[in-house]
Parts: C-alpha cells; sequence; structure tokens
C-alpha cells in the first residue's frame, strides 16, 4: 500500500495486488485522492511513483479496473482499455462491478 501525504494528513491510496498466473503483473486497488485534493495532479504523482516502484520489483504491467468517471485519468496516465481480469483474476481480491472498465498499462 502507497500512501500520499499532505503534512501529517494522508490525502491518497495505491494497492498493487499481483494477479494469479501473471508473475510479473499488478492490480492497482483501492486507488482514491480524497475528493477536496482531487484535480491537483496529486492522483498523477501517486501512480507516477507506484510506477517506479513497480519497474523496480520486475512488474512490467499494471491493470485496474476503473469507473467510468476515472477513464479519462487512467489514459492521460498511459493506460488503455483493454480486458484483462478474466483470464487472471486477482489472487487476493475480487472486484466485481459491471459499471467498471478495465484497464491496463505497459511498463515496459
Amino acid at each position: 500500500m502507497f500512501s500520499l501525504k499532505l503534512g501529517e494528513e494522508i490525502v491518497g491510496t495505491i494497492a498493487l495486488e499481483k494477479v494469479r498466473g501473471k508473475s510479473n503483473t499488478a492490480a492497482a486497488t483501492l486507488v482514491a485522492i480524497k475528493e477536496e485534493y482531487q484535480g491537483q495532479g496529486l492522483g498523477k504523482l501517486l501512480l507516477s511513483e507506484t510506477k517506479k516502484w513497480a519497474i523496480h520489483n520486475a512488474i512490467n504491467t499494471i491493470v485496474v479496473n476503473a469507473a467510468p468517471e476515472a477513464k479519462a485519468f487512467y489514459n492521460k496516465s498511459g493506460f488503455v482499455e483493454k480486458l484483462w481480469n478474466d483470464a487472471a483474476p486477482l489472487t487476493n481480491v475480487e472486484i466485481v462491478n459491471d459499471t467498471s472498465i478495465e484497464m491496463y498499462c505497459s511498463l515496459s
């Protein structure tokens, strides 16, 4: 779990979970920036630092189930819409949401 703090306040989080059957792929979960801090580039910063950590730890793909209203954010961050969950469900987390958009980002 990664946290973004401003002073002593946690304003954002993101977690990575390994995807079953894909040793170099992780799913981003618990992605959130407090509403009053959104639109200030903090999500982009948190995701950028998470990507750096992932690359350093031999993860070459990050996948996410994005809410429709977050699709543009993920597109700007290098993610593209592509089905991924049907072939390799998560080990610890199962996200089921009929309105979510499956997206992935290659880090290599």
